[in-house]
């Protein structure tokens, strides 16, 4: 057999690549149980809280989040049911918000920037009793290194 007629014909009609399960089939059984339990804790704090039981909204978010990614290793009818009630329960504490639920910003219209106190002519930095004063018992830390030149792609 000659060398040319081995290799295979570059112009044929590529075989399809196998497509990846919809859902984890090789993924422990206690993993999925955990995964469960931590959704079922998230939920019953949501349904327990008056109000948002995080710091603010950025930290709702991150929960919502934590929730969908979590929800995704649960076959998919379990973890939709799921994510619908975290949904409804979520729903409910942004209305018992005063603001209710907060608005993404428009990357097109950025919020208005708050004005900033004029400081005085001759000092740069705030008055030393505005200044956080540094934890006792705590040393100076060194400065950090300085930044390493940058190196061009592909040069030595």
């Amino acid at each position: 057999m000659s060398r040319a007629a081995a290799q295979s014909d570059l112009f044929a009609p590529a075989t399809p690549a196998p497509t990846p399960a919809a859902e984890p089939t090789d993924v422990p059984e206690d993993f999925i149980a955990r995964q469960r339990e931590t959704l079922r804790v998230m939920l019953a704090e949501a349904a327990a809280a008056q109000r948002l039981p995080w710091a603010d909204y950025t930290q709702s978010a991150l929960a919502e989040l934590r929730f969908d990614g979590l929800a995704r290793w649960l076959p998919p009818a379990e973890g939709a049911a799921l994510r619908a009630a975290f949904a409804a329960e979520l729903d409910r504490l942004y209305a018992a918000e005063p603001q209710g639920r907060p608005t993404p910003p428009s990357p097109t219209h950025p919020p208005p920037r708050t004005p900033t106190p004029p400081r005085s002519a001759g000092s740069p930095l705030p008055p030393q009793s505005a200044r956080r004063p540094r934890p006792a018992g705590r040393k100076r830390q060194t400065p950090p290194a300085p930044p390493r030149p940058h190196r061009r792609a592909g040069r030595p």
